[in-house]
């Protein structure tokens, strides 16, 4: 309702934020404007127009979601992707040719960087991986933070594709990592399934900007992080300029 107290320029503004067309708020603008309409009315036509709103961006965050979901279960069951990067090439973007032995079937090419060579991690940190995929940097995190005099290490991986979990789990289990606990948990970033102020490091490799709400998923991250915790992302941005209509696509989203 509070949303009825705006401007119309203003109450345009936002619920366009919040994915409703133009053709939708004709009559909450027109009844804004006019002065024969009660503060209920109003409240009524504000309560509606903000429902439809949130009905419409959750529509699109839910197809959004379970097309991205499809594309890298596909990945996982080793039907290919349309964004792995060549394992010869995965040296380029920070991975050495020791690691990417040691981490083995878990690295499937789909990340953009090696954030864990750049988070600092130390013995018996505790570290999550955001979008944690079949493992790949929640192994190389759990090498570094091993812990030492008994303290040990923590390395947990949160992915919403359960055939990544179940490829990133294979994989634990033929491992040897001694002094560090490794666990991978199913659900999504912009709800994690993780204790609040939890672990000393965030890390995340070319997943939030899968998300439709990516500062719900930064919000969660920080909201893990215990206080002078650190955040350490390898990701792809924009830089303002604007996309072709063929990576404006869910398709194009999903990749």
């Amino acid at each position: 309702p509070s949303i009825v107290t705006q401007s119309p320029r203003v109450l345009l503004s936002r619920v366009r934020s919040q994915g409703v067309q133009d053709s939708s708020l004709v009559v909450v603008i027109a009844r804004h404007q006019s002065a024969t309409t009660t503060a209920d009315d109003m409240s009524v036509v504000g309560a509606h127009a903000a429902a439809a709103a949130a009905d419409a961006a959750d529509d699109d965050d839910a197809t959004q979601r379970e097309i991205v979901r499809r594309a890298y279960a596909s990945t996982a069951m080793n039907a290919g992707s349309c964004c792995a990067t060549p394992a010869l090439a995965r040296v380029k973007i920070g991975y050495t040719p020791e690691e990417q032995r040691f981490v083995g079937s878990s690295d499937l090419g789909v990340g953009c960087g090696a954030p864990t060579s750049f988070a600092n991690l130390k013995p018996g940190e505790s570290v999550l991986d955001l979008g944690c995929g079949a493992g790949v940097d929640v192994f190389l995190a759990a090498r570094k933070v091993r812990g030492t005099n008994g303290r040990r290490g923590r390395a947990l991986g949160v992915d919403m594709t359960s055939a990544m979990l179940d490829r990133a789990r294979a994989r634990a289990r033929e491992m040897t990592l001694d002094g560090v606990d490794v666990e991978f948990r199913l659900g999504e970033l912009e709800s994690l399934p993780v204790e609040s102020s939890s672990v000393d490091v965030v890390v995340s490799n070319c997943v939030i900007n899968l998300c439709s709400d990516k500062r719900a998923a930064l919000r969660e991250a920080f909201r893990a992080l215990r206080p002078g915790g650190r955040l350490c992302v390898a990701d792809v941005v924009s830089r303002g300029k604007e996309l072709p209509p063929a990576l404006k696509t869910n398709e194009a989203l999903a990749c």
